[in-house]
């Protein structure tokens, strides 16, 4: 899964807004307010400007 797949996915949970409070480069997920799944890009150094590294962190349940 890739970037693209991985956000269109949890867009598409019902009533998911995105928003980037930490940041460009941080994709903030949440349902109703409430946080449920960030992705971020380069975490720990990994990746290159021509190959990016993403990193999904889930939170309990929603999913």
């Amino acid at each position: 899964m890739d970037h693209l797949q991985a956000h269109e996915y949890l867009i598409s949970k019902p009533e998911t807004t995105v928003s980037q409070p930490f940041g460009e480069g941080v994709d903030v997920y949440k349902v109703k307010g409430k946080m449920f799944a960030t992705l971020a890009l380069g975490k720990m150094g990994k990746g290159t400007e021509t190959t990016p590294y993403w990193w999904m962190n889930l939170g309990r349940a929603y999913l």
